[in-house]
């Protein structure tokens, strides 16, 4: 594989969200598939002042409002 870094962000309106925590898990299931750090991830609280920044970053960046799960 490529050695770049693949980065997810998982937004979250609140923590013990179901949907992050299987998205979490799925990415723990296919991290050996890469190079150790290569595949990198993060949940972004939107409860929390930082997450609010991150998301309106995302929103900038991308050009819309990403989607959350509360």
């Amino acid at each position: 594989m490529d050695s770049q870094k693949v980065m997810v962000e998982i937004v979250a309106k609140q923590k013990g969200c179901m949907l992050c925590d299987l998205a979490i898990a799925i990415l723990e299931e296919i991290a050996p598939e890469f190079e150790q750090g290569i595949l990198q991830w993060k949940v972004v609280d939107v409860g929390s002042r930082e997450g609010v920044a991150r998301h309106a970053e995302l929103e900038k960046f991308v050009g819309e409002s990403p989607p959350f799960h509360p």
